[in-house]
């Protein structure tokens, strides 16, 4: 049960600066926007590597491009998370493109349409 806590609290942690360097500016490459959001992040079991879910509400290319962008800065960004947290070493982070945001927005809009047509 501890390294189940541990790992909740880890993955929240990371998640938690991850989401502070995008939205600070903190990582100076264009391609990273503030419409940026960590959805989640997921340790393997030993906890060495780490998938960050990467979501937009901004539509196109642009979080495909983000997402390359944050995996040529993971170097970086590991060693930031290093700064602030106590750990032996960091987890070896992969970024990963996760589209249930920009999906969800969708159906919203698909929603809203539906009640705007049934008030007409």
């Amino acid at each position: 049960m501890y390294k189940n806590i541990k790992k909740f609290k880890l993955e929240s942690f990371i998640a938690q600066e991850i989401g502070n360097l995008i939205v600070s500016g903190g990582i100076k490459d264009p391609r990273i926007h503030s419409f940026l959001t960590v959805v989640k992040v997921e340790f393997s079991k030993d906890l060495i590597n780490a998938k960050v879910f990467m979501g937009s509400i901004k539509e196109g290319a642009s979080l495909d491009n983000a997402v390359k962008a944050l995996n040529n800065a993971k170097g970086f960004i590991q060693s930031q998370i290093i700064k602030r947290i106590k750990v032996r070493s960091t987890p070896k982070l992969l970024f990963v493109k996760d589209d249930s945001l920009s999906k969800s927005f969708y159906v919203n809009k698909l929603i809203e349409g539906l009640n705007t047509t049934r008030e007409n």
